[in-house]
């Protein structure tokens, strides 16, 4: 019985091994192309490969038992599955300029009120932007900030399970940060 109990132990850890380097295997955390912002912003960029990562959560299961003897295993709900965070820096036009994103994806579709939550800091600081935007692209629900006095530009996007946040230490036009969502791997 012991032998059967590690050779199950053996196959559980070996399939969880290949989904997991499946997983990994097909996602880098690279979001966006060092040559990509530089196209979409001119001069110069590479990936801060020391700062830039993806992290994969392992989902976790909530396990009901009826007095029937069904039992019912569901993910938890709105659990992080994965984070990626990608930074750049590039030299325009003489000026360093550090850009920050970061793509969270759930288990499950991301409400509005979750969405709001990052939103919830910038909007404190509202009187410091000049730009302020909501808008749909590709499916995602924008919002846009940005402010020319001090040099930030901020984009936050939620599609469905997923939501993207963009900073930059630059103004950036809307159309710009819209780029570089639609760019993003």
């Amino acid at each position: 019985m012991n032998k059967f109990l590690i050779v199950g132990l053996v196959a559980i850890f070996l399939v969880a091994s290949v989904a997991l380097a499946l997983t990994l295997g097909n996602h880098s955390p690279v979001l966006l192309q060092a040559s990509t912002a530089q196209s979409i912003f001119g001069g110069s960029w590479k990936v801060f490969t020391n700062e830039t990562y993806l992290k994969v959560y392992p989902t976790q299961t909530v396990s009901v038992y009826f007095a029937n003897g069904t039992n019912v295993t569901t993910p938890l709900p709105h659990q992080v599955k994965t984070l990626d965070k990608e930074v750049l820096v590039g030299d325009v036009n003489g000026t360093t300029v550090v850009m920050r994103i970061q793509e969270i994806t759930y288990t499950s579709n991301v409400t509005f009120f979750n969405f709001l939550r990052p939103l919830g800091h910038l909007m404190h600081h509202r009187f410091l932007f000049s730009n302020f935007n909501i808008t749909n692209f590709n499916g995602y629900e924008v919002v846009y900030f940005s402010n020319n006095i001090f040099p930030r530009t901020y984009l936050l996007a939620i599609k469905g399970n997923t939501i993207v946040n963009v900073e930059l230490n630059m103004t950036a036009t809307q159309q710009q940060m819209l780029d570089v969502l639609s760019n993003l791997s």
